[in-house]
């Protein structure tokens, strides 16, 4: 603290003129009432008429002087009601010497905890200090609801320290609500040399009506990544699928629907037998759901598998999986948005009569859904949160209207898979009712147009990262696979 002390009052000197025991009460009063009168004694020599105009001035600057004073300490007591940068209040040193606060001019300097969310996958904003090894950021938001997920390095030069930072919902936004029912849940660290994440203690997590508050400890000279929301960044996930279709090159092949707004390649896996019933598998419509992925990266691995049941399955179907549907809005880390400011999801906005999607991406998944015939269809989102009013996993699943459904027998098709779901997967750990597609959604306009049956899973991130997101969407999609097969 002594030496936080000197360096502050150095940084007084290089600022100012003033001497540093001049900003006490005491002795601003004595430096100001000493100049004025040196000055007067200086100036009467020349005169009563200039003595006396030099005595209204020095009046005059004297009680200007005086009124700043009571001014700028009101000011002062206003900002640093609360905290007060470096120190609690109670034990400011600035204060407590009748010093200027650091809170009324800068931060204190030699600062070694740096923060950055300006990488892949990366989301917050308005990083600043606020306390005593005490710090303070934004979420990045796209609308009300889709408003919580944030992914930031927080960088320390120098030895190991403890730091506390609140987070904090999008204020353009402005859905405290939305920000905070997703909490509490799992957040998840990494160090920078290693290449998974794990689940912070429960005991290093505040959540309050407003924001988050995380406690963390920091090794020297380390950088450390934070997020709620284990990433699968499309960069790695792309070398992932790549790396699959290169060692598996009697088993499976990579194919692609196009590209993105900003160019990115829309890449999937593809296993089977052409001419076979083609199921579609799909995930990262909202771009920062990475359970999604990560159960489409498992998906993609199990298909093109050495497994005996699988290589019967390549016999029987052919599947097609694109764990990144919005490789644009995962790399820029957005919540549910492309980079055109579309959500995938309601495909069609406000025209659910339309003849395509609003978004080109979405366009893209259109086309390849309706060039060939497809008779399944799997997508997978996620949500955050552990509930206080269901139970572990928290997961959950969507359908449509079941009369959407003009043939009868891809009718029955569906009625058997919802029962699927239900029954044979963790869905109804949430709700014991699913919710429903609204009609501008892809699933609810292949149903109606093409009669296509889906599968729609939602993974709660908050108690699945990478292994057990994989393992609950492999789950869904053996139990989906088992029952289409079972009634053809």
């Amino acid at each position: 603290m002594e030496n936080s002390m000197a360096e502050y009052r150095q940084s007084r000197r290089r600022d100012s003129f003033v001497p540093v025991d001049s900003h006490s009460r005491r002795g601003r009063f004595i430096y100001y009432v000493a100049t004025i009168w040196v000055f007067f004694f200086q100036k009467a020599q020349c005169g009563r008429r200039l003595a006396g105009i030099v005595l209204v001035f020095l009046h005059l600057t004297f009680f200007t002087g005086y009124l700043c004073h009571v001014l700028r300490n009101t000011t002062r007591t206003k900002r640093l009601d609360g905290i007060c940068p470096g120190y609690s209040l109670e034990n400011c040193p600035a204060i407590s010497e009748g010093l200027q606060c650091s809170a009324c001019v800068r931060l204190p300097r030699g600062n070694m905890v740096h923060f950055s969310s300006d990488f892949e996958c990366g989301n917050s904003k308005n990083f600043r200090k606020i306390g005593k090894d005490r710090y303070r950021c934004e979420v990045v938001g796209d609308k009300k609801i889709y408003c919580y997920y944030f992914c930031f390095d927080v960088h320390n030069e120098g030895p190991a320290t403890e730091v506390s930072i609140e987070v904090w919902h999008d204020p353009l936004v402005n859905d405290v609500s939305g920000f905070i029912s997703h909490f509490p849940s799992t957040i998840w660290v990494a160090p920078q040399e290693w290449n998974r994440y794990r689940p912070l203690d429960q005991t290093c997590v505040e959540v309050h009506k407003e924001h988050l508050v995380i406690h963390l400890s920091l090794e020297a000279n380390k950088t450390l990544r934070v997020t709620d929301n284990w990433p699968s960044p499309y960069s790695d996930t792309c070398a992932f699928l790549k790396k699959l279709a290169g060692e598996r090159q009697d088993r499976c092949c990579l194919f692609t629907i196009g590209k993105s707004v900003q160019g990115r390649e829309i890449i999937g896996l593809r296993a089977g037998t052409p001419g076979a019933p083609r199921m579609l598998c799909i995930a990262g419509q909202h771009p920062i759901e990475f359970p999604g992925v990560w159960a489409m990266r498992a998906i993609a691995d199990y298909i093109s598998s050495a497994i005996g049941e699988v290589q019967i399955l390549r016999e029987k179907m052919l599947i097609e999986v694109i764990p990144l549907v919005n490789p644009d809005g995962t790399v820029l880390g957005r919540n549910a948005f492309t980079s055109e400011n579309f959500d995938m999801y309601v495909a069609f906005g406000s025209k659910p009569n339309a003849q395509e999607p609003e978004a080109a991406e979405s366009k893209l998944l259109w086309r390849w859904i309706t060039e060939k015939d497809t008779a399944l269809w799997m997508n997978v989102h996620c949500y955050l949160g552990w509930r206080n009013n269901s139970e572990p996993p928290f997961d959950g699943w969507y359908e449509v209207p079941r009369g959407l459904f003009s043939d009868s027998k891809r009718k029955h098709t569906y009625e058997a898979l919802c029962d699927t779901m239900r029954l044979e997967t963790d869905s109804p750990s949430t709700t014991m009712e699913p919710d429903i597609h609204t009609e501008n959604t892809l699933e609810y306009q292949i149903a109606k147009r093409y009669g296509i049956p889906s599968v729609f899973y939602e993974i709660n991130g908050g108690t699945a990262g990478a292994f057990q997101s994989g393992k609950r969407g492999l789950r869904v999609f053996r139990n989906a696979v088992k029952t289409f097969l079972d009634l053809i």
